[in-house]
């Protein structure tokens, strides 16, 4: 066992954790290996189950050390070993949380719960690239391994080129529950503004089924890699890729910028997926410009709902009678889910 303070990498233990402070520290719980008096420890365990999800059990456990007895919870093996890459547990389907401020309480339960990957959380990712680590690699094999996609999405998710998942990329939490959202719902027509890893998902989601999917592309550059990842995955027939700059529309009295829409085709839009443009530019003029293009009562997914910006997209969108909030899901960064009137 390797003693607080110790420079020697931990050892595994018989449960499959490391038995270090180190450990504790880079998970952010550091404050629990430095209690060593008996009351702040006390205090400390209280702090820690509050931010714990009431459905997990804590299981704790006291080691000795040259600074005395320390006590922190035991981390399930899964989360510690292999950075992940042997899989995560799949996250409950919960039912959605009203408000923003429960949005971010929730996902940050859920970060300190250790169901989001660690490397998700790398920073520091050009540093560490140019050390010869790459993130983006460790992204991909996460995405990959997520322990929730059914197994025929799993086996065909290997066809991914290099280098695809990026920090920008849906986490694999939310993408599985998209993917079970369109495989289970159905839908005429789907609308994506932002295309990567959502267009393979939703085009495997899709399967055989006569479902039209536009997707939207402001950039070029990424829209000819988003056509090779699809011809790899054979599913390039079920998609109509679309080039779409940034154009000017005037919205809740600002001059803001949306997806061109002269592509697409007015009404009956099930479903419309927000995951674009960046945060740079802002996503407020994204509903607007395509409300003519959806039916009464269609879903739109708002991914990255955990921002500043767009929270006050969702609430720009609610007063001036675009949509009405349904409600958030608490996974990967937030997604908003609202309904057309």
């Amino acid at each position: 066992m390797a003693q607080v303070g110790s420079r020697k990498r931990p050892r595994e233990n018989e449960a499959g954790t490391f038995s270090s402070r180190h450990n504790l520290v880079r998970l952010g719980w550091g404050h629990l290996a430095g209690a060593t008096n008996r009351k702040n420890r006390e205090n400390d365990q209280k702090k820690f189950k509050s931010l714990w999800p009431s459905c997990i059990e804590i299981p704790w456990r006291s080691e000795k050390s040259r600074r005395g007895t320390v006590t922190f919870p035991v981390l399930l093996k899964e989360r510690m070993v292999n950075n992940g890459r042997t899989g995560v547990e799949p996250p409950e389907v919960r039912p959605l949380v009203p408000t923003h401020a429960e949005l971010i309480r929730a996902l940050w339960e859920h970060k300190r719960s250790g169901r989001w990957g660690r490397a998700f959380r790398q920073p520091h990712r050009v540093l560490l690239n140019r050390l010869g680590y790459s993130v983006e690699r460790q992204w991909q094999e996460e995405f990959v391994s997520y322990a929730g996609w059914p197994k025929n999405v799993r086996s065909r998710l290997g066809c991914l080129p290099d280098n695809f998942i990026t920090g920008a990329s849906l986490k694999p939490d939310i993408a599985c529950r998209l993917y079970e959202l369109v495989r289970d719902t159905h839908c005429e027509k789907i609308v994506e503004c932002g295309s990567g890893i959502s267009t393979i998902i939703i085009a495997l989601a899709i399967g055989d089924r006569s479902i039209t999917f536009v997707s939207l592309e402001e950039s070029e550059h990424w829209l000819e890699i988003t056509k090779r990842a699809l011809m790899a995955f054979d599913v390039l027939d079920r998609v109509q890729l679309v080039y779409s700059p940034l154009t000017p529309i005037e919205f809740n009295g600002k001059r803001i910028k949306a997806h061109d829409d002269s592509a697409i085709a007015n009404g009956n839009a099930d479903v419309l997926l927000v995951d674009a443009p960046p945060a740079k530019v802002g996503r407020m003029g994204v509903l607007p410009r395509m409300t003519k293009h959806l039916r009464p009562g269609a879903l739109v997914l708002l991914d990255d709902a955990v921002r500043g910006g767009e929270e006050e997209c969702v609430r720009a969108w609610v007063d001036n009678g675009l949509a009405n909030l349904e409600g958030y899901l608490a996974l990967g960064t937030g997604m908003a889910v609202l309904k057309t009137k």
